[in-house]
């Protein structure tokens, strides 16, 4: 995603524009139903993108989670009756330090330049897939704007304008080019899953599935590793693969040779999420995993952390709460208030994240 924190910080982040103009001559009769389609259709927009931020793999149906709602509510800020012209802001509350941004900030960002890539006159999937940094979340994303991009023989013309004063021209011609970009089959994706092994079949179907920290996943491996998965049944594991979309809508990762399962001592956590921002780990935080009457015992022990679950997902947030209590009472502490055990415990926590993360939320020592 290469979005210009800077540029957006000094623009009004939290502010889309949309303008839907009548071609007919009677231009004040716009039927109230596509004005609210438009503005669900750019609300669905945000959602997606801000799901992919908070780390959740894209979902095949259901509604959206609290969270994703929450850092992504529009509301509308104002309204011209004629030809509609309507301002739509983010409704959260939550704030953010300078040089940071919120979670629908970066979404709108990003909407902005998605939207950049397939109007160009050069528009390219390749544009559009580096800004969301997801293909599933792309094609959803884009197929919510091609259900509201005009046609040649639409009667109405919309513009839209993500965060910025200038506003997006969704020009009919270019429509077929929106069209073939959506209509180009996904391609199969090389993925790396890490969880625990937890049930098998070993019949013609063989398939098995892991308990992940984004919830179950379902595995098919090949014959030829079939004495591979039964020894790492229950074990911890990482499992290398073709990810490919079944006929049910559903992902499914591909295991053909031994080397595709790796045995694991640790679950390796590689970015935590921490005062409402998603943050990279300098190294990935190492743990524990024990499995024990159908619950989950997962620890650190160099932090101190301990929660017991009964899902991989349900343990991972878990582990993310326990985090931020820490840093609430350690590393937004001054370091004078600090005994010497919890100075160490603060600047362990400290020189765990990207200094770029990091820096912001330390309290001066």
């Amino acid at each position: 995603m290469n979005y210009n924190i800077g540029e957006f910080m000094t623009a009004e982040v939290k502010t889309i524009r949309i303008s839907i103009e009548s071609k007919e001559f009677d231009q004040r009769r716009i039927p109230a139903a596509m004005i609210a389609d438009v503005f669900q259709k750019i609300q669905n927009v945000l959602y997606y993108i801000i799901d992919h931020l908070e780390g959740n793999p894209p979902r095949l149906r259901g509604d959206f989670p609290s969270a994703v709602k929450e850092h992504g509510e529009l509301v509308i800020s104002g309204i011209n009756i004629g030809s509609i012209t309507a301002e739509l802001s983010l409704s959260e509350t939550q704030s953010c330090l300078p040089g940071t941004m919120t979670y629908g900030e970066r979404a709108i960002a990003i909407a902005d330049e998605a939207i950049d890539a397939i109007s160009a006159e050069d528009a390219q999937e390749l544009k559009l897939l580096d800004a969301i940094g997801d293909e599933r979340t792309a094609n959803r994303v884009l197929r919510e704007l091609d259900s509201i991009w005009p046609d040649e023989r639409s009667k109405y013309s919309i513009s839209i304008g993500f965060g910025k004063d200038g506003a997006h021209n969704l020009d009919p011609k270019h429509k077929p080019v929106v069209r073939s970009i959506l209509n180009k089959p996904l391609e199969r994706s090389e993925k790396e899953i890490l969880g625990r092994m937890m049930e098998l079949r070993v019949d013609q179907k063989r398939v098995f599935q892991i308990d992940t920290p984004e919830g179950i996943v379902a595995c098919q491996y090949s014959r030829d590793i079939v004495e591979k998965v039964v020894e790492n049944i229950g074990n911890l594991i990482r499992v290398r693969g073709i990810m490919t979309l079944q006929k049910n809508g559903r992902y499914t990762l591909c295991a053909d040779d031994e080397n595709s399962i790796e045995r694991l001592q640790n679950l390796p956590l590689p970015k935590i999420k921490l005062l409402g921002q998603v943050m990279r780990l300098k190294e990935p935080l190492q743990l524990n995993i024990l499995y024990e009457d159908d619950r989950y015992i997962i620890s650190h022990d160099g932090l101190n952390l301990l929660v017991v679950s009964s899902s991989l997902k349900e343990g991972v947030e878990g582990i993310n709460e326990e985090l931020e209590i820490l840093w609430d009472d350690y590393v937004k502490s001054s370091a004078e208030e600090l005994s010497h055990d919890a100075i160490e415990l603060r600047n362990r926590m400290i020189s765990m994240l990207e200094k770029e993360d990091a820096d912001g939320y330390i309290q001066d020592s």
